[in-house]
C-alpha cells in the first residue's frame, strides 16, 4: 500500500502561522520522510492567501496586488524539498523532554533524521530544535571512515517561536547559509533555539 498524505498544516494556536507552527509541520514531515517507503508524496494546504480577502487562518504565501511572500512554513517546504536524500539512514536520537510555553504536552529537545544524497555523496542530517534554549548535541556518525572535508550548514531559525514573515517584512525567518569543517565521524554541534537545521557532510568511505 502507498500513502498520498494530503492537506496537512498546524493551523491553530500559531498566529496567522508562525515559526512554532512551522517547526511543528517539520517534525511530521521527518516522520514522513523516515517512512518514504509508504509514503509516496504530501501537500500543504492552502496554498495561497490574498491578504485582502481571508478565507482561512493560515495558508502558505502571502499575495497581494503587487508582492508575494512565504510564512516560515513555506521555507520548511523549500528546504525539505532541496535537501531531500535517496535513502533515509537508521537515526537514534537521545534527548529527554521538556515543557515550552504555548505547547501542552512534553515535546524533545531534538527531532533528527539522517539521509544519504547519493548524487553528492553526502549525509544530509535535518535537526529541528522547538524549544527556547540552544542544544548542544553529539553527532556519531556509525560505520562511516575517513569523514573529512567541509559541509554545508543551513540555518533557520529565530530567537522568538512566534516570529512570522509578513508582506511588510518577508525576511523575519528565512534560512542561512554556513561552511564547516569535519574531522572525524563524532563531532558536537550546538543547534539554536527555535530552529531547523540541515547538515551535508561529505560521506567519505563507509
Amino acid at each position: 500500500m502507498k500513502i498520498y498524505f494530503g492537506e496537512y498544516a498546524v493551523n491553530q494556536k500559531v498566529g496567522h502561522g508562525n515559526l512554532l507552527g512551522a517547526l511543528a509541520e517539520a517534525v511530521f514531515m521527518l516522520g514522513l520522510e523516515k517512512n518514504s517507503d509508504v509514503v509516496k508524496m504530501a501537500s500543504y494546504a492552502p496554498l495561497l492567501e490574498n491578504v485582502n480577502q481571508n478565507v482561512w487562518g493560515v495558508n502558505l504565501i502571502l499575495l497581494d496586488g503587487s508582492r508575494t511572500a512565504g510564512r516560515s512554513s513555506y521555507q520548511v517546504q523549500k528546504l525539505f524539498s532541496a535537501n531531500r536524500p535517496d535513502y533515509v539512514l537508521n537515526t537514534e536520537v537521545q534527548a529527554p523532554q521538556v515543557s515550552i510555553t504555548n505547547v501542552p504536552v512534553p515535546i524533545h529537545q531534538l527531532y533528527a533524521l539522517g539521509g544519504l544524497d547519493q548524487k553528492h555523496q553526502e549525509v544530509v542530517i535535518k535537526v529541528v530544535n522547538p524549544t527556547p534554549a540552544t542544544v548542544s548535541a553529539v553527532i556519531h556518525l556509525k560505520g562511516v571512515v575517513n569523514f573529512t572535508g567541509r559541509g554545508k550548514v543551513i540555518t533557520m531559525g529565530n530567537p522568538l517561536a512566534t516570529a512570522e514573515n509578513t508582506l511588510d517584512h518577508p525576511n523575519v525567518v528565512v534560512p542561512v547559509e554556513a561552511e564547516m569543517e569535519i574531522s572525524g565521524s563524532q563531532f558536537t554541534y550546538n543547534f539554536i533555539p527555535n530552529s531547523l537545521t540541515i547538515l551535508r557532510l561529505p560521506s567519505g568511505k563507509r
